[in-house]
């Protein structure tokens, strides 16, 4: 058995959208109710390293989803939970990166403890077995040997 691109990528946008939201909005709300609320025009909502946050973490769930066979649905997020955290922190350290390869590992992993403290990561690990309940199963026809179905 396996799970059909179309699911697994409706999987990984749930997944990876729904835990960006998540904490777009708990720090919106953070920076309305504080001092910091009164700078907070100027600030962006969305920013490049935010897009290729996204679009990285939209692109391993689905190959994760595609490639691995069906597994239950616990083990589905105890994968992907690992996976969802080892791509942000990567993709973080590789945003960094320009100011040194100290600061960029430090860096990393202050943006993990926001992405906790915003409740960035526990959306993601949530959604992740909630939506893995909703992944369509197919079976593969006897003769077929294509992993791209």
């Amino acid at each position: 058995m396996f799970t059909p691109i179309r699911s697994a990528a409706a999987y990984a946008a749930i997944v990876t959208l729904g835990a960006w939201l998540t904490g777009l909005v708990v720090n919106v709300a953070y920076h309305l109710t504080t001092a910091f609320g009164e700078d907070f025009q100027a600030a962006r909502l969305i920013t490049w390293d935010d897009a290729g946050l996204i679009a990285a973490e939209l692109a391993a769930l689905t190959t994760a989803r595609k490639l691995l066979p069906a597994m239950p649905r616990w083990k589905i997020t105890v994968f992907d939970a690992p996976l969802y955290t080892a791509v942000m922190l990567v993709v973080a350290v590789a945003a960094s990166a320009s100011e040194g390869l100290a600061y960029a590992v430090d860096g990393g992993f202050v943006y993990l403890i926001f992405a906790m403290l915003t409740l960035h990561l526990p959306a993601a690990y949530l959604l992740s077995w909630w939506a893995s309940g909703h992944l369509t199963l197919a079976m593969k026809s006897p003769g077929d040997r294509s992993i791209l179905d």
